[in-house]
């Protein structure tokens, strides 16, 4: 373990305390309106994982997709001030693990999610 790793996992518990972040985290995904995104979340189901990836781009530089592992794609994104938290937290261009806790809704889907403090989702898959 290099330094770098130890000075995270010290200081990722103080700043999540500090922002007001308790883990696991349980929130909804926004900006799943978009019509491609609609026909993938119907197709997920309760207990997906889910990869939440730190993307900024001109626009926005909260950006925070989450990512379906199980459909291989990209179900929403988290609200601003949630990404704004969690950039404090784990630094810019992170990738933490989350899961499907309901997909919700019947012509307009929504999505109920829970996101960890954890990393490793993708690299079981390897």
């Amino acid at each position: 373990m290099n330094l770098f790793t130890k000075f995270l996992r010290v200081t990722e518990p103080k700043r999540a305390r500090i922002c007001g972040v308790k883990f696991p985290l349980t929130t909804k995904l926004v900006g799943v309106r978009q019509k491609d995104r609609q026909h993938w979340l119907i197709q997920s189901r309760d207990g997906d994982r889910l990869q939440l990836v730190h993307t900024p781009n001109e626009s926005n530089p909260l950006l925070v997709y989450a990512y379906n592992i199980e459909l291989n794609c990209l179900l929403g994104t988290l609200s601003d001030t949630l990404a704004e938290k969690l950039v404090y937290v784990f630094g810019k261009g992170f990738c933490v693990d989350g899961e499907i806790l309901q997909v919700t809704g019947k012509k307009i889907h929504g999505c109920n999610i829970v996101v960890y403090d954890t990393r490793t989702f993708m690299n079981e898959e390897d």
